[in-house]
């Protein structure tokens, strides 16, 4: 099984599971760096690297917070990991954020420029609704408009009274 297979199973599985991650993506290289274009990782909350690869540590660190953050507030981030004197030739400073990109340095030997997005994937709100009343069947109805997972828990000859569920549980 090639590395993409495995990373998009991976992704598929902790979406399917309800787990939270952030996807880092290298979208933009210049310059020697240890990964291409394309290269992505997947990385859990608690930082850590579960699958793929976004190049050593030079990028990593700066990757890994932006993830957590990504994943703590549910915004996408840009981060343009670049030689010294790169930043120096922008005239911004390691750390900064201009105009949703923020810059870091590249302390790697090979001191090329990574451009990497880093997305969250959060689960979906979930809610439950019991009993088919017509506020019950509003609020279902509601839920699924604002994206959340609905799980409807009633009798079966009540389950009608919903058009669309993502589960049921008759009782």
């Amino acid at each position: 099984m090639d590395h993409a297979h495995d990373i998009l199973k991976l992704i598929s599985a902790k979406r399917a599971a309800g787990e939270p991650f952030a996807l880092a993506t290298v979208v933009r290289t210049v310059s020697a760096t240890a990964a291409k274009a394309g290269a992505k990782a997947v990385i859990l909350p608690d930082g850590t690297v579960s699958e793929g690869w976004i190049g050593g540590g030079c990028a990593r660190a700066a990757v890994v917070k932006a993830a957590r953050e990504a994943i703590a507030d549910g915004q996408a981030r840009l981060v343009s990991v670049q030689p010294p004197d790169a930043l120096q030739d922008q005239g911004v400073a390691a750390g900064e954020e201009r105009a949703g990109v923020r810059f870091v340095k590249n302390m790697c030997p090979s001191q090329g420029t990574m451009d990497i997005f880093v997305e969250p994937v959060l689960p979906r709100p979930q809610l439950v609704v019991c009993g088919s009343s017509p506020v019950a069947i509003a609020v279902a109805d509601l839920a699924r408009r604002f994206g959340f997972t609905l799980t409807v828990c009633a009798p079966p000859g009540e389950q009608a009274s919903f058009a669309e569920a993502d589960r049921r549980i008759e009782r």
